[in-house]
């Protein structure tokens, strides 16, 4: 890395990683102000590259040259697709012009990281990022409202949590109203059979709970594995950690504490499996399991990737705990 005039070192893909002397609150590698007092944007896939899907409100690739998400206004049900402001953020003053005093929807949610991209086109079943020209947000940054009936954006046939034997997945979201019933927030399946799901991060049966579950790829019909642990109500980090099929090692933490530990010995994948594969945000496959949730980012690996650096990078951003 080479340091520049302003004392900035340059990284990897042109990231800038501010050094001890820059902005008002001193440099640290994940989420910095700028001498004007506003949140920079780290690109997280810089430091820790390889996400199977990332979808976010924010820019995490500097080579990334599409949008965030594309919306629909109420206004005349025109789409157009809104991207990121010279900082990396979600460009709400395009949303805003885009979209007026009515109210906009999340019809594609695009993946920075392998361009395997969310959609509804079912206008019903579309989430709400604007409502009557004001931009959902939490923790004073953009984010989409599910409104646990029937919104939700999914896609088929991906090409990713096949044949692996672990995935760890990050998201940022706080439930709307608590969940009596099973409720996902990110789901990954066969599309014939909800009973070999890849992975479950949701509400459970309890008021107030996450529950984090697998099954097996191979015609496994068992009950779902899964466990449940208390959370607030607050925007938080959940991180699914390593999950086998079948067999679960799961490890959860919100916000940066580690609520669950389950070390069970791992066992190879599938590798025969050629079924496609579904994942879906706010919801699965039938609207009786969608989440009254607000969803920020959703990041997935097919390994269990660097939690810490991760997870730092998120909460520097989103400032949650």
């Amino acid at each position: 890395s080479i340091m520049n005039a302003n004392g900035l070192y340059s990284g990897v893909e042109g990231y800038v990683i501010p050094g001890t002397n820059s902005g008002v609150g001193g440099g640290v590698a994940n989420g910095v102000y700028s001498n004007e007092g506003k949140m920079i944007n780290q690109p997280l896939l810089v430091g820790f590259p390889g996400a199977a899907a990332a979808f976010l409100l924010r820019k995490i690739r500097t080579r990334y040259t599409g949008a965030a998400i594309r919306v629909r206004r109420s206004l005349d049900n025109t789409e157009a697709d809104i991207g990121f402001d010279a900082d990396g953020n979600l460009n709400q003053t395009q949303l805003i012009n885009f979209v007026g005093a009515g109210d906009g929807f999340v019809s594609i949610w695009y993946d920075q990281s392998t361009s395997v991209n969310i959609a509804m086109t079912t206008q019903a079943s579309q989430p709400t990022i604007v409502s009557s020209g004001i931009i959902q947000k939490e923790n004073n940054k953009p984010t989409i409202l599910f409104d646990g009936i029937n919104d939700v954006l999914s896609t088929g046939n991906i090409p990713f949590f096949r044949n692996i034997s672990a995935a760890s997945s990050y998201v940022v979201a706080r439930w709307v109203s608590s969940p009596t019933t099973l409720r996902a927030l990110f789901f990954c399946s066969i599309p014939v059979s909800q009973t070999q799901t890849r992975f479950f991060l949701g509400g459970g049966n309890a008021s107030g709970k996450y529950t984090i579950g697998s099954r097996r790829t191979d015609g496994d019909t068992t009950t779902l594995r899964n466990t449940s642990v208390d959370v607030n109500t607050s925007s938080l980090i959940i991180q699914t950690g390593f999950v086998n099929y079948g067999i679960q090692l799961a490890n959860i933490y919100i916000n940066g504490s580690e609520q669950l530990s389950q070390p069970v010995n791992p066992t190879a994948g599938n590798t025969s499996d050629t079924n496609p594969i579904n994942i879906a945000v706010g919801g699965q496959s039938t609207a009786a399991s969608n989440s009254n949730a607000k969803i920020s980012e959703v990041i997935a690996y097919e390994n269990v990737e660097n939690r810490l650096g991760i997870e730092q990078n998120i909460n520097s951003y989103y400032r949650i705990y």
